[in-house]
């Protein structure tokens, strides 16, 4: 077991060295480091419960898990709500706080497990305050990460207001690793749930060895895709709104000039749409893999908002589609192309401006109703 803990607490360190060593660090480095931490330190308080019940290790060991909840809500909001004050989300560390303080008076001040074998029957059979306390803040921790789940959409579908290739810089591996949280919390509160009624003739210390071998190996997950991935993620969100930018830049008006802003505006658009048509069909911009947003505003000398509007309100799209919709008529019409019928598709799908096999098939499904493959076939 001590090998296992030594491997652990080197990868760990390894980590956050690692992490550590980034030239600029933002917030998200720093509470990456943070979870780090948290984890090494449960295994240090395993290893301390393992060799003998105190109250300050008890106390160690149960207020980790509250501390570790809020440090991977405000990580994550890094992405998903970039722009959002982090202070409010403060309110998460209360719990732990509490139960700090609880545990001291209960503990220290009123002296309630005065040996070892009071420390091992509360240890193993807490009393109602303290189930009450972790069922409770379990449930709260539930509703929170399906809450953060169900955000993951939503950013995904702000990537497309200002990107054309998104598969560099999806959240994927956060996602994944918001349910694995899930799921370690779920089966904590359904296993100690499971004990208290009797359903579950189990050790609590056998929960908490599943949940910390979960934890960690997720985890290490979260470093390796976190490293490789959230620094792209980062960028995209400062640049992306958090909601689709389809209202007027103008302040608004009262009576007949509302009409008058609306016409002169539409026009306006009209005429960007119009240089941002000849952008593409000429120009062949969405020949370039990573063209986004920015750079379509630079080539028409507008600005971001005034393009993402005029894409939304005119071309009732996302950027996204906008620029892979020209992408695959162009495939389209490499694979007619008799003189290319010795490209492979993953070739003609590249000189089209798709980044990978992946892409190029979901992307063209997607509009088309067929893979390519398939939609030769249709075609011959």
């Amino acid at each position: 077991m001590n090998y296992i803990y030594a491997g652990t607490g080197t990868i760990i360190l390894f980590f956050v060295t690692r992490i550590l060593q980034k030239k600029e660090k933002k917030l998200a480095d720093y509470l990456l480091v943070a979870i780090n931490i948290v984890i090494g330190l449960f295994l240090l308080a395993d290893v301390g419960v393992r060799e003998g019940l105190t109250s300050f290790r008890i106390i160690f060991q149960n207020v980790l898990p509250l501390v570790l909840f809020p440090l991977f809500i405000l990580y994550v909001l890094q992405f998903i709500r970039p722009k959002q004050s982090m202070l409010r989300w403060g309110v998460l560390f209360f719990p732990a706080a509490g139960l700090v303080i609880y545990s001291w008076v209960d503990h220290v001040i009123l002296g309630n497990y005065p040996t070892v074998g009071a420390l091992e029957e509360h240890f193993n059979d807490p009393t109602w305050v303290y189930q009450a306390f972790f069922k409770g803040s379990q449930l709260i921790f539930i509703s929170i990460l399906i809450w953060v789940i169900r955000q993951f959409p939503a950013f995904e579908r702000r990537l497309k207001e200002g990107y054309s290739d998104i598969e560099t810089i999806n959240l994927r591996w956060l996602r994944n690793f918001t349910w694995t949280y899930l799921l370690s919390i779920a089966i904590t509160f359904v296993s100690f749930l499971g004990q208290n009624l009797g359903l579950i003739p189990y050790e609590i210390q056998e929960v908490f060895g599943l949940v910390y071998g979960l934890l960690v190996l997720s985890v290490f997950y979260l470093n390796y895709e976190g490293i490789k991935h959230y620094t792209l993620a980062q960028e995209a969100t400062a640049l992306v709104p958090e909601k689709p930018l389809t209202d007027l830049d103008s302040e608004p008006k009262e009576g007949e000039l509302v009409q008058v802003a609306k016409s002169v505006a539409r026009e306006e658009d009209q005429e960007v749409h119009a240089r941002m048509k000849r952008l593409f069909e000429e120009e062949h911009k969405y020949l370039i893999s990573k063209y986004g947003l920015r750079d379509l505003a630079e080539d028409l000398q507008e600005s971001t908002h005034t393009i993402s509007r005029v894409i939304n309100t005119v071309e009732k799209k996302s950027f996204y589609d906008l620029v892979n919709g020209y992408r695959v008529e162009h495939l389209i019409a490499l694979m007619k192309d008799s003189s290319k019928s010795k490209y492979t598709i993953l070739a003609l799908g590249l000189e089209s401006g798709f980044n990978s096999k992946a892409s190029i098939n979901r992307i063209f499904k997607k509009v088309t109703g067929s893979t390519p493959k398939e939609y030769l076939q249709q075609e011959s």
